[in-house]
């Protein structure tokens, strides 16, 4: 309705979120704001409007352009991993991430959607470890969202990258997290990780 361009494009919207709650408040008097903004996160499948949760990106994966290699601090915000995106060939990128995304998920203790593991103080997260091990990952595989590969250069041929490159590239991801240091876009230390384990997964986003 505020900006027809978008129209069809992808959200994460659940199907319930069609604006009756806005057009209820307009209709009693209240000031509608920002109507022509739009959230969208780093995780959806284009064209597609499923997402991998963002715990991905958070805990773990890191992100890859068409030919291969990384072009951008994992844990930045959504704004600017997007507008990174745009300078990136397709306007997309790959999130790549291995089996000890788990470990990660409860290693690096996130927040919101990142959030797959109780709080201290015993509150659930949005979506339990579980939930995504056990039905949104499969289920995202099975749609051929995300592929699965047991190495580095299987992976790369699902998901049409230079296997060379990607290979390298992950060699270089894992080499920093052993030396503790990101000098290539600086990653905080606390947040850095290895994609050593097998099978390995990759969605284009």
């Amino acid at each position: 309705k505020y900006v027809p361009r978008l129209k069809g494009f992808a959200t994460t919207n659940h199907p319930g979120a069609t604006g009756d709650g806005l057009v209820l408040a307009e209709k009693a008097g209240a000031q509608l704001i920002d109507m022509t903004e739009i959230q969208t996160h780093p995780t959806v499948v284009p064209k597609v409007g499923e997402m991998i949760t963002e715990a991905v990106r958070g805990n773990g994966a890191i992100l890859i352009n068409k030919d291969g290699k990384r072009f951008f601090n994992e844990s930045g915000t959504y704004e600017n991993i997007l507008h990174a995106d745009e300078y990136q060939k397709g306007h997309c990128h790959y999130t790549i991430f291995d089996s000890n995304w788990v470990k990660y998920a409860e290693q690096f203790k996130m927040h919101g959607c990142s959030r797959l593991f109780p709080f201290e103080n015993g509150a659930e997260p949005n979506i339990p470890w579980e939930v995504f091990r056990d039905r949104m990952l499969p289920g995202l595989i099975a749609k051929g969202y995300v592929q699965k590969a047991d190495t580095i250069e299987e992976l790369a041929k699902k998901l049409g990258l230079p296997a060379a490159q990607l290979k390298a590239t992950v060699a270089r991801n894992n080499e920093l997290y052993r030396k503790g240091e990101d000098v290539d876009y600086g990653k905080e230390k606390h947040r850095l990780s290895a994609v050593d384990k097998a099978p390995f997964y990759g969605a284009k986003n």
